[in-house]
């Protein structure tokens, strides 16, 4: 948990959850949750019209992220340090893909305060064309980021004006 304040206001909270894969006691409860992952993800489709901008992710993301951020982790930098961990290719850092999708965002973002949560459901394999779908609902915005072909999702998310 993370919190960033001005003046003793909070401007930025932050929780993040980290998974580590590991072998599962068993089969049928591991695809059960998946199913249930998958239920999850569908709930966050437009139930109305939707707007869309695709955008190209380039190879060297990982690393000029990292040059910024100071996180030189190796899945984000080559796919020849990825492959250890189990990537055929470099990916995108989720931060970086995040901030990517609320710069796409930013007029909804900067005309109130508001809350971004957000999933990260698959990892993006660099380079790559990704579409990021986003859409009006009652207590703000629900977005998707996906494939080229809008087929898997890469984050779900929900953008909520507070106030």
């Amino acid at each position: 948990h993370s919190e960033l304040r001005v003046s003793d206001a909070i401007v930025w909270e932050e929780t993040s959850a980290y998974l580590a894969r590991r072998r599962s006691r068993s089969v049928a409860a591991r695809d059960a949750a998946l199913r249930g992952q998958r239920a999850n993800s569908d709930s966050l489709d437009p139930d109305g019209p939707s707007k869309s901008v695709s955008f190209r992710v380039p190879a060297n993301i990982g690393r000029r992220y990292a040059r910024i951020s100071g996180d030189f982790n190796p899945i984000h930098l080559s796919k020849f340090t990825a492959k250890p961990f189990g990537f055929g290719r470099a990916i995108a850092h989720g931060m970086w893909t995040l901030a990517r999708c609320a710069a796409e965002l930013e007029r909804e973002l900067l005309s109130a305060p508001c809350e971004l949560s957000v999933t990260f459901k698959l990892p993006i394999l660099l380079p790559a064309w990704v579409l990021l779908q986003h859409w009006r609902r009652d207590d703000g915005f629900g977005l998707s980021l996906r494939d080229a072909h809008a087929a898997r999702a890469h984050l779900v998310g929900r953008l909520r004006r507070l106030g």
